[in-house]
């Protein structure tokens, strides 16, 4: 029989995202003025409307941050206890010492890098936005025959690894120290996306990045 299973997240982090722009756009975004805003009376919150594409860096809830993690099922509520990862190798004893049934589990081979075929040439630039999140629900929801808690792990980005989008957030600081980033759950090989709802956030800032000569990027903060 079918069953609605829901898996949600309450709590803070960061969400961060990328945009491809150029010379020109960043030109626009510089001469806008407040009343031309999206929102919070920041021009360069116009940067999703005249970009050259949008990338998402992260979506706000790291693997290894403390926030409230519930798996409801038709039978019930289960509060989720602990959370990490199963390195290749290694056996659950070795790296958890919480109930299997009470632990969500990501498997490193299953662990994706961030953007690796986004390549950036000296003339692009980007503008990274990140949202330091007060409070967001962060839920996926699915269905399932005869669900079985031992067939469910985390699907995560790897935030640090050899990538141009990587070097222009995670190695200029701007995750905040976040290293995986949750973004699906998956069960029996069927990959479900989250959804992420702000309920209370700081003010969006905005960061200019260029790529330096070598290889690296140079951070300015806009706004």
């Amino acid at each position: 029989m079918s069953e609605m299973i829901n898996i949600s997240f309450i709590g803070g982090g960061y969400r961060v995202s990328a945009y491809l722009i150029d010379k020109d756009i960043l030109d626009t975004l510089r001469n806008a003025t407040p009343d031309e805003a999206l929102y919070e009376d920041n021009p360069y919150s116009l940067v999703g409307n005249l970009a050259k594409s949008h990338h998402l860096v992260a979506n706000g809830f790291c693997i290894d941050a403390k926030n409230k993690c519930i798996l409801k099922t038709p039978g019930g509520e289960l509060c989720i206890d602990n959370m990490g990862i199963l390195y290749d190798g290694e056996e659950y004893d070795e790296l958890f010492n919480t109930p299997k049934a009470s632990t969500l589990i990501a498997k490193e081979s299953n662990i994706l890098s961030l953007e690796p075929d986004l390549k950036l040439d000296r003339n692009d630039m980007l503008i990274v936005e990140v949202i330091d999140i007060k409070k967001a629900a962060y839920s996926v929801s699915f269905k399932a025959n005869n669900f079985k808690f031992e067939n469910l792990e985390l699907g995560l980005i790897d935030l640090d690894c050899d990538s141009d989008l990587s070097k222009a957030t995670y190695d200029v600081g701007l995750l905040k120290g976040m290293e995986k980033d949750i973004r699906s759950v998956i069960y029996d090989g069927t990959i479900y996306s989250f959804d992420l709802e702000i309920l209370n956030s700081y003010p969006s800032t905005f960061y200019l990045l260029t790529k330096d000569s070598n290889g690296g990027f140079e951070c300015e903060f806009l706004g």
